[in-house]
């Protein structure tokens, strides 16, 4: 008889955990995986109980937290982008909003940027992205420069910064929640001369959340 997993108690342990495997675990398919690293590196070769599992990834990992890996963290391989709602370009020789990104599911913003078809040239272009409760930047505002410090990029300077290609970014301290509904707002607050042909862009991580739990949200059957 094989052994069955409670992997609902596992994820559980899991979010409650601030662990280095927080990034390996995206969602419950990542258990297993965690598993296999966990009877590898305990060199435990026969499924364990639930107990000690639970044991393994809630605390063991934090006073034995993986090596780390060149190159890539593991969580940079479920890295996805939000998508425009613009279907051009955006430009940056004026202020002013140049559209938003749109969220429909639970999202952790990790990295924000933007790049350049056309180079801008003489000021270093300063973009806000703010955060609002409903889509299309609808409603009061929720928080500027997306939590108040952390949502704003400028330029480092006005010439190579801003040539065809470039692309700034910027990644956050901590990534931040944005929920379904929400919506991100592309803000220039200081235009650069040209850039006319110019794309903000918002990367990021899936998080496992139920929309029971989403507070603006109504269920129909």
């Amino acid at each position: 008889m094989f052994k069955k997993y409670n992997f609902n108690g596992l994820w559980r342990v899991l979010g409650a955990v601030a662990a280095p495997l927080a990034k390996l675990v995206q969602r419950e398919s990542d258990i297993p995986l965690a598993c296999d690293i966990y009877r590898v590196t305990a060199r435990q070769w026969w499924a364990p109980s639930m107990r000690t599992m639970r044991q393994a990834l809630g605390l063991e990992f934090l006073a034995n937290p993986l090596p780390a890996l060149r190159g890539g963290l593991y969580g940079d391989d479920s890295r996805r982008w939000l998508h425009p709602d613009i279907a051009g370009v955006m430009d940056f020789s004026g202020t002013g909003s140049e559209g938003q990104f749109n969220v429909f599911d639970y999202f952790l913003v990790d990295i924000i940027g933007f790049t350049f078809g056309v180079a801008g040239t003489t000021t270093p272009a300063k973009i806000d992205f703010d955060l609002y409760p409903a889509i299309n930047a609808k409603g009061t505002i929720t928080a500027a420069n997306l939590d108040g410090t952390q949502g704003t990029i400028t330029a480092p300077n006005a010439t190579t910064a801003q040539a065809i290609g470039a692309v700034n970014w910027k990644r956050m301290s901590s990534p931040i929640q944005v929920n379904p509904g929400n919506s991100i707002d592309v803000d220039v607050a200081t235009a650069c001369t040209l850039g006319t042909e110019a794309l903000a862009f918002v990367l990021g991580f899936p998080k496992a959340e139920e929309f029971e739990n989403l507070s603006t949200g109504f269920e129909v059957s």
